[in-house]
């Protein structure tokens, strides 16, 4: 199943920045949308603004599960199993202000590197990022508030987390232990 890049949602109603969103949307480069919603939004680019209210309502609570205010530095992912292209990647820098205990620095809470909205249950997924520091991989699970820190896989300084995912809602952040603001790519991938 194909994922194409995000409607067109200029002129939604300021009801997009009560659920966190910014009053204008991200752009094709930043989100990742599952295509049948796209193939809804943009079968009537006429649509009422109450319409366009509701959908974006009913997208915020089907995708997040829970509303949370946090938002992406770089990437957001959505994907259901059989995505494309495969792998999905991003990039950024690694590190931040606040020390997690046994994964490096990262950056604050509230402000993930990526957020990850997996849609239905996965049998196997995998994350990985590449970089030429000594990078981690924390992620939080944003229904449950379970975290896990992944550092150094496969005979690597890089890390890789992968298997079984559950539908939801993961904040990611790639964290380094000295400051060294370390250029990465993040790949997420069924294979």
């Amino acid at each position: 199943m194909p994922v194409s890049s995000g409607a067109d949602l200029t002129g939604c109603p300021p009801i997009l920045e009560v659920f966190g969103f910014a009053s204008t949307p991200p752009t094709a480069s930043q989100t990742y949308h599952a295509p049948a919603l796209n193939q809804y939004l943009l079968q009537d680019k006429s649509m009422n603004a109450l319409k366009t209210a509701a959908t974006a309502l009913l997208t915020t609570s089907v995708s997040l599960g829970v509303m949370t205010a946090a938002h992406a530095q770089y990437e957001t992912f959505e994907i259901s199993p059989g995505f494309t292209p495969d792998p999905l990647v991003g990039s950024g820098v690694s590190g931040g202000p606040d020390e997690v205990d046994g994964c490096g620095f990262i950056d604050t809470a509230d402000s993930p590197d990526h957020v990850l909205y997996v849609n239905d249950y996965f049998d196997y997924l995998r994350v990985s990022v590449e970089s030429p520091g000594d990078v981690t991989l924390f992620m939080e699970d944003i229904e449950t508030g379970e975290t896990i820190c992944v550092d150094d896989s496969n005979g690597t300084l890089l890390p890789e987390f992968a298997g079984e995912w559950p539908a939801g809602t993961y904040f990611l952040w790639i964290g380094d232990f000295d400051g060294g603001a370390y250029p990465y790519d993040i790949y997420i991938s069924e294979f």
